[in-house]
């Protein structure tokens, strides 16, 4: 649900795959999340119409468009929507430079939920970031923004963390609780947004990695589990043929499934996870 996927072009729009996984979730009685209505990254997920040459008013009336025919047109039938991704600073400081905050200002994010929320009321709006999982500079600067949003009266309802980490060095299960508990006692319901565990990095064979593994699933989602304020967990893929990961970075197994789509040490331990073992 990209904009440059499903919007292709200002007069353009393209449905089809939104459709059939829209009408598939309804037929089998599956909620969907829609992800996401704004990516603070100028390099991806915009299409090429929009331009820092675009006026500043015509820059806000697509934006202000783009989310109220997406939104609007599967209000009722999406559930939640990831509706800002990627917007702090890595340090926490501040808003990333981008072309929304460049046209709009920063108080682009309180307009596009506010904008989102008119176009379903009934949906749940979500914020969401990377490297924000744990405690330090990051989570610090996405706190304070949802904080403010929500002194401001902004319909936000969630945040979301994204938990792409790794299992050679990743955030203490703890810390990731302590989050959980401190964006929770804002009002906001708090969720696993994107995970997947890289193992590329570790040292021993296979089988000794996809044990540490297992572990970091377990222990990271158990501990979340226990804050009141904690809601649900997508993973970012479910079987290791397919992943962000082998693209971006280099061939790793950070899934619960193999390539043969049978289930890894780290399904396992996602489901102790959520029996409570």
């Amino acid at each position: 649900m990209m904009w440059e996927w499903v919007h292709p072009t200002k007069d353009d729009w393209d449905f089809d795959s939104t459709d059939a996984i829209v009408n598939f979730a309804s037929y089998n009685q599956m909620k969907v999340k829609g992800h996401p209505l704004i990516w603070s990254k100028d390099e991806f997920g915009l299409p090429g119409y929009l331009t820092r040459d675009t006026s500043t008013e015509d820059f806000r009336q697509a934006v202000h468009e783009h989310i109220s025919t997406l939104v609007g047109r599967y209000k009722g039938k999406i559930h939640a929507w990831d509706v800002l991704a990627e917007a702090v600073n890595d340090d926490g400081r501040g808003l990333r430079k981008s072309l929304f905050l460049d046209k709009l200002g920063e108080d682009y994010i309180a307009e596009v939920f506010h904008v989102a929320h008119e176009a379903d009321p009934d949906a749940l709006l979500i914020y969401e970031d990377y490297g924000a999982e744990g405690v330090g500079d990051k989570s610090d600067g996405v706190y304070s923004m949802v904080k403010k949003l929500k002194t401001d009266g902004v319909p936000i309802d969630e945040v979301g963390l994204q938990m792409h980490i790794g299992a050679l060095n990743y955030p203490k299960p703890e810390d990731i609780a302590a989050n959980v508990r401190r964006l929770a006692d804002l009002g906001l319901n708090v969720s696993i947004a994107e995970m997947d565990v890289e193992i590329r990095q570790l040292p021993g064979d296979l089988p000794q990695r996809e044990e540490v593994q297992r572990k970091v699933y377990h222990d990271v989602i158990a501990a979340c589990l226990k804050e009141k304020g904690f809601r649900n967990i997508t993973f970012w893929g479910f079987t290791d043929a397919y992943s962000w990961i082998d693209s971006w970075y280099a061939p790793d197994d950070p899934l619960l499934f193999d390539e043969n789509y049978e289930p890894k040490p780290a399904y396992w331990g996602v489901l102790d996870a959520l029996l409570g073992a």
